[in-house]
């Protein structure tokens, strides 16, 4: 199946808000700071003059809608509460509204963009304007005005365990001369193995045990690269970061380097020059 990729930017001035309504089947934002799908009683809001990227599957409809927040000011009669409709569009990324008041707004839109297509003509008449200005905002406003901010179990756990793997960062890079092991994150941050656990496979995708391996090897490897360092076999620069099983070690070291560490200490030896490390999942770059 194709998924086309939306890559957009707001073309709404300052003090205007777009919505953006999602149709037929789900929407999977690339934006990393939403919610990852948007449901059916959902809508993605966002201010003017900001970027949005969106993966949507092939057979995916969307309508975005731009209301300028002096509108929303200078007819605050139509809502009940303006000042909070305000905050919520300023404020939150995604809304949950009731399907019935976003089914009501899509088919009216959906009405007057078949029409004013087959005879744009219309839209020249000031009355025409006016009753469809009118009902647009009344449509928006009866969506708007029950809806709700999106806080769901799953965004609250997501948030906490973002935390909780910076401060596994953090506790790693203020360590980075001795070896940290699970243990040690667990006892520093006050959590079980299964927290730390859910924590890393929800963000990285991986344990803390392959993460933590992953630093030690890229470690071992510094060691073997670096002319000023002290080891001077494989086993010495092995045993400083604990790796004391030297076959698993081996092992490890060839699958993530694509050589074997005896290599990476002759070449250094030989003065082949500096070799590069490998990646590390980017705890920068939480999802």
């Amino acid at each position: 199946m194709n998924t086309p990729v939306w890559r957009c930017v707001s073309r709404a001035w300052s003090g205007r808000t777009r919505s953006g309504l999602a149709f037929r089947r789900r929407a999977v934002s690339r934006d990393l700071s939403v919610r990852n799908v948007w449901e059916a009683r959902e809508i993605a809001t966002r201010p003017g003059g900001t970027e949005f990227e969106l993966s949507t599957p092939d057979d995916y409809t969307i309508l975005g809608v731009v209301l300028s927040e002096d509108v929303i000011t200078r007819q605050a009669n139509f809502l009940h509460n303006p000042d909070r409709v305000l905050h919520m569009l300023r404020s939150q990324s995604a809304l949950e509204v009731k399907e019935q008041h976003k089914a009501a707004l899509w088919g009216f839109v959906q009405q007057a963009l078949a029409t004013f297509c087959e005879n744009p003509e219309n839209l020249h008449q000031p009355a025409v304007r006016k009753v469809l200005g009118d009902n647009l905002l009344m449509a928006m406003g009866a969506m708007l005005e029950d809806a709700q901010p999106m806080v769901t179990a799953e965004s609250i756990s997501h948030q906490s365990y973002r935390r909780l793997l910076s401060r596994a960062r953090e506790y790693v890079l203020e360590n980075m001369s001795e070896p940290v092991t699970v243990l040690d994150l667990c006892n520093q941050l006050h959590v079980s193995r299964r927290t730390l656990q859910n924590a890393f496979h929800a963000i990285l995708g991986i344990g803390p045990n392959a993460w933590l391996k992953r630093i030690r090897l890229n470690a071992v490897r510094r060691e073997l690269i670096s002319p000023w360092s002290q080891s001077t076999t494989v086993k010495d620069a092995a045993m400083q970061w604990g790796c004391w099983h030297l076959g698993q070690f081996a092992t490890d070291y060839q699958q993530l380097f694509a050589e074997k560490p005896s290599l990476t200490l002759h070449q250094r030896d030989a003065g082949m020059g500096v070799r590069e490390l490998h990646p590390i999942p980017d705890l920068n770059k939480l999802t």
